[in-house]
């Protein structure tokens, strides 16, 4: 079906975009790659995609969900200087706001304040997904009407506070220190506010440095593959692996083709189940049967394996990546299960 696809660009990113969906895209990496390159090298031709968001939206997402460059500009369905992004609008909202009614008796004013913003940032994820042009205009003005509503709104509250009243009124504001004293802690605590959104931009610096360290970290990694499918594997439990695409594929690569030398994983459960899961979470076609050596006459596998909890568990894991039909997959899950039960039990 991949390979009789048609020629229309669109026709090849919905068929990929569905095996995606269905969670079997990785039993045909290579021939959607094959699509993607042609795709990507051939993405200024906009004839098949002009004044189409839909097309637009789905060629640069799947394109970077495979690691493509697909720059963000360029486009004609968004101008920044006319509809600006609800969530900067909201931003500013929760900062005027916030800063305004930090106090206990304005309670119900945060509150009031959370739902709006709640309930703005819920339609606006469902009109970043769904939305025509036309309605996230609308959308992002009223937004924007909101925003300048509120700000004037929470002006007004400022003056009202800050202006000492007559007589019995005054909220025990003795002297005009008092007020002044009250009006800059109020203001400074809207500056910190600001300040912690500028730590982001400190915050996303040490993340590349980070990205930067655990890069070089991979590709000094020593040539021994127990290592480097640990690593890889830890990196993926940590859910990051995904900055560190082309150094993981360049490490399975060598990996699946030097698949056949078993001297690092002879006798060793934890290394082959550790190899086969991770192969084939990468789309590596890896047999069942480099589990053979750890079956016994009857196809069952071996009794003495249930003494190291470790690589029982590497094995059930690897277990969740066989295929329909396989049956030393089948039976690996069934083994494992039934022993981590018992081992429950005895507990």
């Amino acid at each position: 079906m991949i390979e009789n696809v048609s020629d229309q660009t669109m026709d090849q990113l919905e068929l990929i975009d569905t095996l995606q969906r269905l969670g079997v895209s990785y039993h045909f990496v290579t021939e959607i790659e094959k699509i993607l390159e042609k795709v990507y090298i051939n993405r200024n031709d906009v004839t098949w995609k002009k004044e189409n968001l839909y097309a637009v939206s789905l060629e640069f997402r799947v394109l970077r969900q495979h690691g493509y460059n697909v720059p963000q500009v360029g486009g004609t369905f968004w101008s920044w200087g006319e509809t600006e992004l609800c969530q900067e609008q909201v931003g500013s909202i929760i900062l005027v706001g916030m800063g305004t009614a930090c106090e206990p008796q304005f309670g119900y004013c945060r509150s009031i304040i959370t739902k709006a913003i709640s309930l703005i940032t819920i339609i606006d994820d469902i009109y970043g997904v769904y939305g025509t042009f036309n309605e996230l205009e609308l959308f992002a003005d009223a937004v924007d009407r909101l925003t300048h509503f509120w700000s004037c709104s929470f002006l007004l509250i400022i003056l009202v506070i800050f202006s000492p009243a007559d007589g019995d009124e005054r909220q025990n504001w003795t002297t005009r220190d008092d007020s002044l004293r009250r009006q800059e802690l109020r203001f400074g605590f809207v500056i910190s506010l600001i300040c912690e959104l500028r730590m982001g931009e400190i915050y996303t610096r040490q993340a590349k440095c980070m990205k930067e360290k655990v890069r070089a970290m991979i590709e000094n990694v020593s040539d021994q593959t127990m290592d480097q499918l640990e690593l890889i594997d830890t990196l993926q439990r940590l859910g990051v692996s995904y900055h560190f695409v082309t150094e993981i594929e360049k490490i399975l690569e060598k990996v699946y083709i030097n698949r056949n030398d078993v001297t690092w994983k002879k006798e060793n459960l934890y290394a082959v189940s550790l190899e086969f899961r991770v192969l084939r979470q990468h789309g590596y076609n890896v047999p069942q049967e480099v589990f053979n050596s750890f079956i016994n006459e009857k196809g069952n596998f071996k009794v003495c394996l249930c003494d190291d909890i470790n690589r029982m568990l590497s094995l059930y894991e690897a277990s969740y990546y066989g295929l329909e039909g396989e049956i030393i997959m089948e039976e690996a899950w069934q083994f494992t299960t039934k022993h981590f039960k018992s081992f429950l039990v005895d507990r």
